[in-house]
């Protein structure tokens, strides 16, 4: 989901591993689920805002 040209994601969809946060991915060549590390921007209480490593046409696996 996008916002102004901002990648969006639940908040719910991004966890954090020490100092770094990663979100899951669907990968449809492998058809595995894969965990992908990213920068996050603001949030609001329902939104998180992907600063970098994920493009709008992946999609994110997340539990919620």
């Amino acid at each position: 989901m996008t916002n102004d040209d901002v990648l969006l994601v639940p908040v719910t969809a991004v966890s954090k591993k020490g100092t770094d946060n990663y979100v899951w991915l669907y990968d449809d060549e492998t058809q595995k689920i894969k965990q992908v590390r990213v920068k996050l921007g603001n949030a609001d209480a329902k939104q998180q805002k992907i600063a970098s490593g994920l493009k709008e046409v992946q999609k994110s696996y997340y539990q919620g």
